[in-house]
């Protein structure tokens, strides 16, 4: 995602801006409504004071909400990349070794096949994969 999210969320990935602006508006809505239920069962619903408490309780839990979101979002996407690399990484190499197994493997037969002076028909590890 590009555009104005980036300008709003520079901390963000652009590609992760739906998901952090969604974070942060259900920590928003959790808050307000704590916020707000605390303050009207302290004062008279509607008053100027409760207005201004809940606006005053808010302030601080805003920049909590939007440090929490950056660090939910990217945190966690950065935990996540790093876990697919490595598994990526792994499965590439045990791919490797399996080809390099089954190549192996075919060449011993095929030599064995040449030295006793047998016909070798046996299709190469890609032909057999192709096949499957």
């Amino acid at each position: 995602m590009s555009g104005p999210a980036g300008a709003v969320l520079p901390n963000i990935n652009p590609d992760r801006a739906t998901v952090a602006l969604l974070l942060f508006a259900v920590l928003m809505a959790v808050a307000t409504y704590l916020v707000v239920d605390h303050e009207i069962s302290k004062t008279a619903p509607g008053s100027t004071e409760t207005l201004i408490a809940i606006g005053q309780a808010l302030a601080p839990i805003t920049i909590v909400a939007a440090a929490l979101t950056v660090i939910l979002v990217e945190g966690v996407m950065v935990v996540i990349e790093g876990y697919l690399k490595r598994r990526y990484e792994r499965g590439l190499a045990e791919g490797f070794r399996r080809a390099n197994t089954a190549w192996t493997k075919w060449d011993e037969r095929r030599r064995a096949a040449e030295q006793a002076g047998e016909e070798f028909n046996e299709d190469p590890p890609v032909e057999q994969e192709k096949a499957s």
